[in-house]
């Protein structure tokens, strides 16, 4: 099983909203970010081994701002609404994982084992929705760009 896996069956598995995988935000990469119509944005970090996932609570400064953000219910950076590790089955121990973190494993199908709790109520702000959109449509032209020029 691989990431790219993985980013399948979330991607997949929701009919509604914007669905990215690979999107860069102030924290580092969001294997997936899923964006709902009504404006909650959900963050899927893929985990494909234990080691990873105790190697993803080095970004320390991540953490303690989705943790402020639990607790103070408000936030004025790009944190998601909910925040939610994806793995194969048996990887994450549920007392291992964050308050304000969800836990889904694969089987043949997103399976919730621990539901990601709300992290706060704010919907994504026009700013981080430029952003977003920036960032797809520079994806899009270089892909565009390459796939001319190599055919």
């Amino acid at each position: 099983m691989t990431e790219y896996d993985l980013q399948y069956q979330i991607i997949t598995s929701y009919r509604n909203g914007l669905r990215i995988p690979n999107i860069d935000n102030i924290y580092g990469e969001m294997d997936v970010l899923r964006l709902t119509r009504n404006g909650y944005t959900y963050e899927y970090e893929i985990k494909l081994t234990l080691a990873d996932f105790k190697a993803d609570f080095k970004k320390q400064r991540k953490h303690a701002a989705y943790l402020q953000a639990f607790y103070t219910r408000t936030t004025k950076l790009p944190i998601p609404n909910y925040f939610t590790y994806v793995a194969p089955p048996k990887i994450i121990d549920i007392k291992e994982v964050p308050i304000y973190a969800g836990v889904y494993e694969i089987q043949n199908e997103l399976v919730c084992v621990k539901k990601p709790p709300l992290i706060h109520r704010q919907k994504m702000e026009e700013y981080w929705l430029k952003k977003i959109a920036q960032s797809l449509n520079i994806r899009y032209l270089y892909n565009y760009w390459y796939k001319l020029k190599n055919d």
